[in-house]
């Protein structure tokens, strides 16, 4: 048997909006898709993201965002500690397929990171 796997097309804008400076910063994103292209089963749709990253000092930063990817909901908290050698980011997400269960905690996913360096 052969299989044929085809990638998915996708064209997209991000933009970076600082209303107040570098200590907040809205991050919107807007991506059209084609999953399956050229093949019977084709189908378009588009995808989003809305963040928002609030910066002290660049010592410490919240990042919250929303987004629909891959036909799944998503909502995201993350927290950041800079210490210019050490950076350490931590955050929790949760999701769902159907918008209102991904404030719950039917999918959750957490992210921890360390950076090094100058």
């Amino acid at each position: 048997d052969s299989i044929r796997l085809h990638r998915p097309f996708k064209l997209g804008a991000e933009a970076a909006w600082r209303p107040f400076g570098s200590w907040l910063t809205f991050r919107p994103e807007l991506t059209f898709v084609v999953r399956s292209p050229f093949s019977q089963y084709a189908n378009a749709g588009l995808e989003y993201s809305l963040g928002a990253e609030f910066s002290a000092w660049n010592f410490l930063g919240l990042n919250l965002c929303t987004n629909y990817r891959n036909n799944v909901f998503s909502q995201q908290m993350g927290l950041m500690i800079n210490l210019r050698v050490l950076e350490i980011d931590f955050a929790v997400a949760t999701s769902s397929s159907d918008f209102l269960y991904s404030f719950t905690s039917t999918g959750a996913t957490v992210y921890a990171g360390v950076k090094i360096g100058f």
